[in-house]
């Protein structure tokens, strides 16, 4: 029963990993359009990048927008096959509103609801790896209450409270000890954690301003998921026994449990420069660590006993990884032209690559399109992101002896497009 017992509970060990393995910052289209930099910017959509930006807005506004994220995996296996993933286009969302209190309205209260994480990844039917993932669709949403102050003419600071909610479900067979038998798996859950941000920001000079934001760790906690079985062979003699007893609550051809986690969102601390060279022309620079390393492992706990027992690790030791970006905006009149890259190197390890997260460096290249028109504004945006082909032919192992990814070589592309449109008052 080892590779049974490895089957069902390594497969709760992806129920969090995209959120380590596919991150692109898309909270704000003017951002994104300069190579999501702009930790420094006085912009209503700054609250996620730095709160404390925010102080140096005029007055007020409201800033929201949607994201397309059409995104695309190929697997070459050992001998040749060729696999894809058939993903849907991914809408991640982001809604951002501040108003200005007090004396020169100094203070800045606001209210910022993003997506940072939230696609879908799926597999083609019949493909090599579908004992490791066949589909995952993963959603958290971050609302975050902001307030910032502006000391003076020079220096801002602001802080918010973050709340994370979120849920995931995923899908894979897993292969019994019986040759072309399969039990089909789902995990389902709902996540939630909390935490917060600081930042500031402070004009060095009238064209130059710098700002630091530190955003903490979150622990999501899945306290009620559901893993359910289907599909469970009702074999005859000591192996149809052996089977069936490796699944709680067995009903016919279905068994289910119920299962607890936590897992830590790594904190991230950005520093960021913009500098105005003129009236019309401007540049951004940013530099994000990411404290991936409190990525270790996953550890879940079932309420039934699966596979003879009640708790599941699967290792990840993730790293620490500093993204660093680059972009530029040219105004003229109510027109405004972007354009940026960014570098965003991997924080998984060589080996441990999974079906759900073939992660590599990432090189993008960034462009937007602005109009503004009296108080309002509207934004476009896209992203060019690319990763070289990745080699996952001597994947790592678990404390059983299994790989913990399939073995070939992964190769990732994707396009993002986004459109805005932000109100100032």
């Amino acid at each position: 029963m080892k590779r049974l017992s490895f089957t069902i509970l390594g497969l709760c060990a992806y129920l969090w990993a995209e959120a380590g393995g596919f991150q692109v910052v898309l909270q704000g289209v003017r951002q994104t359009g300069m190579g999501n930099t702009g930790s420094a910017l006085a912009d209503v959509s700054n609250m996620f990048y730095n709160p404390g930006a925010i102080g140096f807005i005029e007055g007020g506004g409201v800033a929201a927008g949607v994201n397309a994220i059409f995104g695309k995996t190929e697997f070459a296996s050992l001998d040749g096959s060729i696999y894809k993933t058939e993903n849907p286009v991914s809408t991640p969302f982001y809604l951002h509103a501040a108003f200005g209190f007090g004396k020169n309205k100094a203070i800045k209260a606001g209210l910022s609801v993003v997506t940072p994480y939230g696609s879908t990844v799926k597999w083609e039917d019949g493909w090599i790896g579908k004992t490791y993932l066949e589909q995952i669709a993963l959603r958290a949403i971050y609302i975050q209450p902001t307030v910032a102050y502006r000391v003076n003419e020079k220096f801002s600071v602001g802080a918010g409270f973050q709340y994370m909610t979120g849920s995931v479900n995923l899908q894979r067979q897993n292969a019994l000890p019986v040759n072309g038998l399969f039990v089909d798996a789902e995990l389902d859950g709902k996540a939630t954690g909390m935490g917060w941000n600081l930042g500031v920001a402070y004009k060095l000079f009238d064209e130059v301003t710098l700002g630091l934001a530190y955003r903490s760790k979150i622990i999501a906690k899945v306290e009620d998921g559901t893993a359910t079985f289907t599909n469970i062979p009702s074999l005859g003699g000591p192996v149809g026994a052996a089977i069936a007893g490796n699944f709680p609550n067995l009903s016919g051809s279905t068994a289910s449990t119920k299962f607890s986690s936590e897992l830590p969102l790594p904190a991230v601390l950005t520093a960021g420069v913009t500098w105005k060279y003129s009236d019309n022309l401007l540049f951004n620079f940013d530099a994000r660590y990411t404290f991936w390393s409190a990525y270790k492992e996953l550890a879940f706990n079932f309420t039934d006993p699966v596979a003879g027992s009640n708790t599941s690790i699967s290792p990840r030791q993730y790293q620490d990884r500093i993204t660093i970006g680059a972009g530029a905006e040219y105004k003229k009149g109510g027109l405004a032209i972007r354009g940026g890259t960014y570098f965003d190197p991997s924080p998984v390890k060589d080996g441990f690559m999974t079906a759900e997260t073939p992660d590599a460096n990432t090189f993008a290249g960034t462009l937007g399109l602005g109009y503004s028109f009296g108080k309002v504004s509207i934004d476009l945006g896209g992203i060019y992101l690319t990763r070289p082909t990745r080699d996952n032919r001597n994947p790592a192992t678990d404390a059983n002896g299994n790989f913990v990814g399939p073995r070939g070589d992964f190769k990732t592309k994707a396009v993002v497009g986004t459109f805005g449109v932000t109100f100032n008052f």
